[in-house]
């Protein structure tokens, strides 16, 4: 089904597991977006990416770029709530949902790979 509100995410007070997906109407040719235009509206005290490069997680800067279709480690110092954004009105929570368990099951596999 659809949903007239913009799609949301839930942050707790913490870290968080957080999927970075394009909502907007069209999509765009753009594969980045800037980490303040993502969260926009809450106000994260640290983001972090996993560096395959380095083997180990970076932090990206409140000037930094995150990559859609990535999941990011977001500190929050209190819970609130992630509003994405869109252009298009009914926007289903289906593409969220699937979103965040891919980057689970991907940080997942991560996990396993790093221990084997």
């Amino acid at each position: 089904g659809t949903s007239d509100h913009l799609p949301t995410i839930s942050l707790a007070t913490g870290w968080n597991l957080v999927p970075v997906i394009d909502v907007k109407d069209g999509g765009s040719d753009s594969q980045t977006i800037a980490v303040a235009d993502y969260f926009k509206t809450v106000s994260p005290e640290r983001v972090y990416e996993y560096s395959t490069a380095q083997d180990r997680f970076e932090q990206v800067g409140a000037a930094g770029n995150l990559t859609l279709g990535q999941g990011y480690y977001v500190y929050m110092a209190a819970a609130d709530v992630l509003c994405l954004t869109s252009h298009r009105e009914g926007f289903g929570s289906a593409i969220i949902e699937a979103a965040a368990i891919q980057v689970i099951l991907g940080h997942h596999l991560l996990l396993i790979q790093m221990v084997e």
